[in-house]
């Protein structure tokens, strides 16, 4: 999966976009597709911050560090915030179960 950063001012608005694969994809999207996680709440990944993500039942809070959206310095701290959410999933290993009697007629 090829990912593209673009930011820039047009018409005296700025605005940042996130490429997956040369496709304008929404920011929260193009996160679940590189967290492999089902949801995020926050900042996000792309933003820094206080950022939430889920997968399955499980929830997990990241507190992700700062950088300039689009330069060179951002590129290695996102990585560095994927690497983290993925290793969090990877080792989510869980099974939920439950038993119950119920009387005969």
């Amino acid at each position: 999966m090829e990912i593209t950063l673009v930011d820039g001012i047009k018409d005296g608005h700025k605005y940042e976009l996130v490429l997956v694969d040369g496709k304008e994809t929404p920011m929260y999207v193009a996160s679940r597709l590189l967290t492999n996680t089902d949801r995020e709440r926050g900042l996000g990944i792309f933003n820094g911050g206080n950022t939430w993500f889920e997968k399955g039942d499980m929830r997990a809070t990241f507190e992700f560090e700062y950088a300039k959206f689009g330069t060179p310095e951002y590129v290695d701290v996102l990585r560095k915030r994927i690497a983290e959410v993925r290793n969090w999933v990877q080792n989510l290993d869980y099974e939920h179960s439950i038993s119950f009697q119920v009387p005969d007629p």
